[in-house]
């Protein structure tokens, strides 16, 4: 029904037809969404796909012989997940259960954040690299804004530790993860569809 990158920007509370441009990034299952919003419309828009659970499935394979479901990846992920090795509130380390691919019975290998922040390194280099594409097709005008605003985080993968400062660092800009973000996309269509006599563009 609508972009999720706009339907995103909607439910983080961005007065989206305003002529200021906000950069927001849509980070889900698989695909990260990134978007300069001004006048209602989008005015640059990048997607990657990127693959965090996989990337977790190959690192807990390689570095300790253990096959591990998505689901357990996703549970690594949720638990002991970051983007960065050096967290000032690092989580504990987390128990993987899974089939040791050597023997084929069943084990459990204790894992911390810092392995998973290697592992997830190439999907959050692909992130990364898109910010860069999107914000260098910016308009001008549109940048200006976004210096001062910073760039907003939505969605699940939104949530992943020291997401927020890895961005920073490397765009030089705030970052802003959102109030609620896994049910930001949802709000926004929500509130969207509400107001249709407000938002009657933005409906695909």
């Amino acid at each position: 029904m609508i972009h999720e990158p706009m339907a995103a920007a909607i439910g983080i509370g961005i007065d989206v037809l305003d002529a200021n441009g906000n950069m927001v990034i849509d980070i889900g299952g698989g695909t990260s969404e990134i978007a300069v919003i001004a006048l209602g419309g989008i005015v640059t828009q990048k997607s990657v796909k990127t693959a965090g659970d996989d990337d977790i499935i190959e690192y807990m394979r390689k570095k300790h012989n253990i096959s591990i479901s998505e689901s357990m990846a996703e549970d690594i992920k949720i638990n002991c997940g970051a983007a960065i090795e050096d967290l000032e509130n690092p989580p504990e380390d987390y128990e993987a259960f899974g089939r040791d691919l050597l023997q084929g019975i069943p084990i459990s290998v204790k894992v911390n954040f810092r392995e998973i922040a290697q592992a997830l390194n190439a999907s959050i280099t692909k992130i990364e690299a898109a910010v860069i594409n999107a914000l260098e097709a910016t308009p001008p005008a549109l940048s200006a804004d976004i210096f001062k605003t910073g760039i907003y985080l939505a969605g699940g993968g939104s949530l992943l530790r020291g997401l927020d400062k890895r961005l920073q660092k490397k765009t030089k800009l705030k970052v802003h993860v959102a109030e609620d973000p896994l049910r930001a996309v949802a709000r926004g269509t929500s509130i969207a569809l509400k107001n249709f006599d407000k938002f009657p563009f933005l409906i695909k």
